[in-house]
């Protein structure tokens, strides 16, 4: 996996209904006073009183994003909507940072398209960075159109990306609707929670009784995805913009489905290898996909571990994609060290979060 930016997508926004009728009034919208939390307290924001965090609605067979990883907050006037979408990109921005953001986000458009203006980086409250990009217009594709996007680079170096989009009717008027931007942008600030990416010992609540137990190397970050009937923790390595990458996967649950076996025909070849997950003898599942647009071939690396006993065992099931055989032992060896432990108190934090 790669930590490079991508065009922002309209189908994230999820405006939802729209309406062409009433007078345009987004972009008369006033700021509260008072900033909003961001990505569980990674950044804070002003936006209009009334404006309401709405995550994504998650897929049957998928968990929504978790709090840690994205916030998902609708400002309405009326008719008219923007969807402020902000992302924790698990990457850090070093001195080439500028550099390497104008040249991904010109790639974004062919020769000869309108390219999106990316602006000087601009100063905001705290020391966060905020580099703003904009589309060569407004542009609606099925009630949705971007109108601002920004990179925000904290006094840490770690970056997060947020998307500001607007539906049909607040479309009619896209000076509004970028000046709103503009001015909810200019707000974003640190807030109070770091990641947490020093080596040592990760715990991860996933019940009132137990938790899950890894050894976490330096630069490497947890989060959760809860979802209806089952738990999705995802494992990042936060790496420099724009470098490879690595995430693992954990489903915590009683559904469990080798990512290779929902792939068409022809099912990809898969090679066996002996190994342990959470203390129970497994097989590794190494096999290869194609990428979308002639990139080099995706390695998986995925196993499945049943806790005995009852009609209806707990399953944990381990994926990643390792860029060569030393990030494949670096995987199978974090897999390893996954541990369940009995809670020795009941403590005050919710399942599933890391402490």
């Amino acid at each position: 996996m790669n930590a490079d930016p991508h065009p922002p997508s309209l189908a994230a926004a999820l405006l939802l209904a729209s309406s062409l009728a009433g007078a345009q009034e987004i972009g008369k919208l006033e700021l509260a006073p008072e900033p909003s939390d961001l990505l569980a307290g990674r950044l804070t924001v002003r936006v209009p009183p009334g404006a309401r965090t709405n995550p994504r609605r998650a897929g049957v067979m998928s968990a929504p994003a978790g709090a840690e990883e994205e916030t998902r907050i609708l400002i309405d006037a009326g008719t008219e909507r923007l969807v402020l979408l902000t992302s924790e990109l698990f990457c850090t921005a070093g001195e080439g940072f500028d550099v390497a953001l104008s040249r991904a986000i010109a790639g974004w458009t062919t020769p000869g398209e309108a390219g999106y203006t990316l602006e000087p980086p601009l100063e905001g409250p705290g020391g966060a960075r905020r580099f703003l990009y904009l589309p060569p217009k407004v542009e609606v594709e099925e009630d949705s159109a971007l109108v601002l996007g920004a990179y925000i680079v904290q006094p840490d170096r770690t970056v997060q990306d947020l998307t500001i989009y607007a539906n049909t009717a607040a479309a009619r008027d896209p000076a509004g609707c970028v000046a709103l931007a503009r001015r909810i942008a200019a707000t974003v600030a640190p807030g109070p929670r770091r990641l947490e990416v020093s080596a040592g010992e990760r715990h991860l609540r996933f019940s009132d009784t137990h938790e899950l137990v890894f050894q976490g190397p330096e630069g490497f970050v947890a989060t959760l995805r809860p979802g209806p009937d089952f738990d999705l923790y995802n494992i990042h390595q936060v790496a420099p913009f724009g470098s490879p990458t690595f995430r693992m996967g954990i489903y915590s649950g009683g559904r469990p489905q080798y990512h290779h076996d929902r792939r068409g025909e022809p099912k990809p070849a898969v090679r066996l290898v002996p190994g342990r997950l959470l203390g129970h003898p497994i097989e590794w599942h190494v096999w290869t996909e194609a990428v979308e647009g002639g990139g080099a071939d995706r390695t998986f690396v995925e196993a499945i571990a049943r806790e005995e006993g009852g009609d209806d065992p707990w399953c944990w099931h381990v994926w990643f994609f390792p860029n060569d055989a030393r990030e494949e032992a670096r995987g199978k060896a974090l897999a390893d060290s996954l541990e369940v432990r009995a809670l020795t108190t009941r403590p005050a934090t919710r399942p599933g979060e890391a402490r």
